[in-house]
């Protein structure tokens, strides 16, 4: 299980999805989760601070994977993820009924995991998949999620921006609510050739870092060997990095001290 304790939970019941069985939760949080929920709202907005609270609960609660989720038409739709893909991250809203008491388990009988919901504000929903070999049904786990409710959010205003590139991490966040899971490069070159290489590259996005410094993005199922040649061969820049990204935040991870550059 997480780092919380186990509740013994009836998991009885089969057919459509139910109302979810919501359960009484304490007011109290223990110290390791008083100190989570600080850190987490400590956060600064950014569009990648849900994401990155989605990662700092994993651990604690100890769920397979997670997203936040708007209601767009008839769907929810993932605007922040965690151990799971945007494009496999929404449910049709009929298949949803929450009370709105805190955590709730949903009775999906298509899905192979346990699944949870946390309401948050103006109909976005939290959804946790619960990992089969290690079970995190525990009240306190809805106390917490409580606690950080804001911090899980839409992102709607300004964020703190970095040095570099004031936009980048709205490029990153824009990428992969479009794409998903997505490879990246950080090129040295002339930034001139920035709009030549998005006319070329397509489908990649490419923006500047910093001086002398720009950040390419592109689908997973290109070859990055292929990429990297052609770039070279073609435009004569240096790539000074190569990176996976399944998020905002681990690709902000990557290219944090080219930013600074």
């Amino acid at each position: 299980m997480g780092l919380l304790s186990r509740v013994a939970l009836n998991d009885s019941g089969t057919g459509p999805v139910r109302q979810g069985s919501a359960f009484d939760l304490p007011k109290v949080l223990d110290e390791m989760g008083e100190a989570l929920a600080d850190r987490i709202m400590r956060l600064p907005p950014s569009p990648s601070r849900s994401e990155s609270a989605l990662n700092l609960l994993k651990p604690y609660i100890g769920f397979k994977a997670a997203f936040c989720a708007a209601g767009e038409g008839d769907r929810y739709v993932a605007y922040a993820a965690a151990g799971i893909s945007a494009g496999k991250a929404e449910f049709d809203k009929k298949d949803v009924v929450l009370s709105g008491e805190g955590l709730e388990k949903l009775d999906i009988p298509a899905s192979p995991y346990r699944i949870w919901a946390f309401a948050l504000e103006n109909s976005g929903v939290l959804f946790l998949y619960e990992d089969p070999a290690n079970p995190f049904t525990v009240p306190s786990a809805g106390s917490l999620l409580a606690k950080i409710k804001a911090a899980l959010l839409p992102f709607t205003g300004r964020a703190e921006k970095a040095a570099g590139n004031p936009g980048v991490e709205d490029f990153i966040s824009a990428y992969y609510r479009d794409k998903g899971p997505f490879r990246g490069l950080v090129l040295a070159g002339d930034t001139g050739l920035l709009p030549t290489l998005a006319e070329t590259l397509a489908p990649a996005r490419i923006t500047g870092l910093a001086p002398g410094v720009c950040l390419v993005l592109y689908p997973k199922p290109l070859n990055e060997k292929l990429m990297i040649h052609r770039l070279t061969e073609s435009f004569g820049v240096k790539v000074l990095s190569g990176f996976e990204a399944s998020g905002i935040a681990e690709a902000l991870g990557h290219i944090e001290n080219y930013r600074k550059a």
